[in-house]
């Protein structure tokens, strides 16, 4: 093997496949919290290993990206990647008038290679740690309210609050309050004893009453996170 070799970036080959700009969204979805919750950036590799082993990936997918990541010489590159090779033979011409030092073929890589994951992932880390900032102010106005990062998102997008009654039918919504109902008791039993219980019709407005309160709140987090959600990374 020689000294020097060169192995192109797995996410630059992932990218350039069909299936490239939806494997670097579920990326940035998954990966995105442990962000928010660390602050470790992904490695790319071992996701996509982690999804083949999950079923997300098959290996009719896998195996060609493998197959390309084999090690290659500097004459081994110029010959399978001809067309980079005669633009770095071009920009080094260009430096050579001007007085400058050439570049290298590994720094040349390095300066074209395709990276969008970070840029997705820093999107996808500010998002999740203004949910889980606002899931916080929630919980210390003793408010539980069943907000997901969906609804989050459309509210901070589109300006969109929609409470659960108007988003369903009666006999949906019916069933929705019963659920929370449940768990509304399940929460209050450690304190209130055994025996507790509520009437549907007045945990209905107990909970309506939360919703309204949870809005004023979620929309307040949501205005904080606007700009991230629809304006481009600087």
């Amino acid at each position: 093997m020689p000294d020097i070799v060169f192995l192109p970036k797995l996410h630059s080959l992932v990218f350039d496949s069909s299936a490239g700009s939806h494997a670097f969204e579920r990326c940035a979805r998954v990966m995105g919290p442990q962000s928010a919750k660390q602050g470790c950036l992904p490695f790319f590799l071992r996701f996509i290993f982690r999804e083949y082993h999950l079923g997300h990936i098959s290996s009719e997918v896998l195996a060609p990206l493998i197959s390309e990541c084999e090690r290659l010489s500097p004459i081994d590159w110029a010959k399978h990647y001809h067309q980079s090779a005669l633009q770095l033979e071009s920009v080094n011409s260009s430096l050579f008038k001007e007085g400058m030092l050439n570049l290298s073929a590994e720094a040349f890589l390095d300066l074209n290679s395709i990276n969008p994951v970070p840029e997705l992932y820093v999107q996808w880390a500010s998002r999740y740690s203004a949910f889980f900032a606002l899931k916080k102010d929630l919980h210390d106005h003793q408010i539980v309210y069943p907000i997901t990062l969906d609804r989050f998102l459309q509210r901070a997008s589109f300006g969109k609050s929609t409470y659960f009654r108007f988003t369903m039918d009666k006999d949906q919504y019916a069933l929705f309050l019963e659920t929370q109902r449940q768990l509304y008791i399940q929460r209050m039993i450690p304190s209130m004893g055994d025996s507790f219980t509520i009437a549907p019709g007045v945990f209905r407005q107990l909970f309506e009453d939360q919703e309204i309160k949870a809005w004023t709140i979620i929309s307040q987090h949501a205005s904080l996170l606007s700009p991230m959600v629809y304006l481009p990374s600087s």
